[in-house]
């Protein structure tokens, strides 16, 4: 045990934002020695695709939920214009399912979810790829969270990491500082 407190993200995409995915663990594994100096704790990042791939009868879905309950501290949800597909649990996407689950148990306090932050990419792109079915569900979804004030955007690759490690930081010293989220059961260490 080196005395470091885990904290683990639970990253939730859409299939369309797998590179976004990725560069999050890039800009989480560059920050950790950082954080780990100045706040002694260590991040780690979870997304669906650490989840072994097994068949269930209420689908894939299942599996991730399962696999996912209790296992985060911060939610991180990001989105592009595809809104995703339906699940058997009547959400319009997986990405719905999971952030309102990360936010019910958020509510609830009795998880270790203690953060929910959502992203939504305005990168500009070419209006000949873009479903407006789809399109339009992920507007609503927006505007949802726009009500809950629990969203951030980026509007260039290049600012991508700038907004992403500012939001994390933040989350990770809101955390930090939160008494409640140092009573038995809620700091888990290395």
């Amino acid at each position: 045990m080196n005395g470091l407190r885990l904290i683990q993200i639970f990253l939730s995409h859409t299939g369309e934002m797998s590179e976004y995915a990725n560069r999050v663990r890039n800009i989480v594994s560059r920050e950790n020695s950082h954080w780990e100096d100045v706040h002694k704790v260590t991040v780690r990042v979870l997304t669906f695709e650490d989840i072994s791939s097994s068949y269930s009868v209420d689908g894939v879905q299942a599996i991730i939920n399962q696999f996912m309950e209790g296992r985060y501290d911060i939610y991180l949800g990001i989105m592009g214009h595809k809104f995703g597909a339906p699940t058997k649990k009547n959400f319009g996407s997986g990405t719905e399912e999971e952030y309102k689950t990360a936010v019910a148990e958020f509510v609830s306090g009795r998880s270790r979810v203690a953060r929910v932050m959502f992203g939504f990419c305005e990168v500009p792109l070419n209006p000949f790829s873009i479903d407006l079915k789809n399109l339009k569900k992920t507007k609503a979804f927006r505007k949802e969270m726009q009500s809950n004030l629990l969203y951030f955007s980026w509007e260039s690759d290049d600012r991508f990491e700038e907004v992403i490690r500012k939001q994390l930081s933040g989350a990770l010293i809101k955390i930090i500082n939160d008494p409640k989220n140092s009573v038995p059961g809620r700091a888990r260490y290395i």
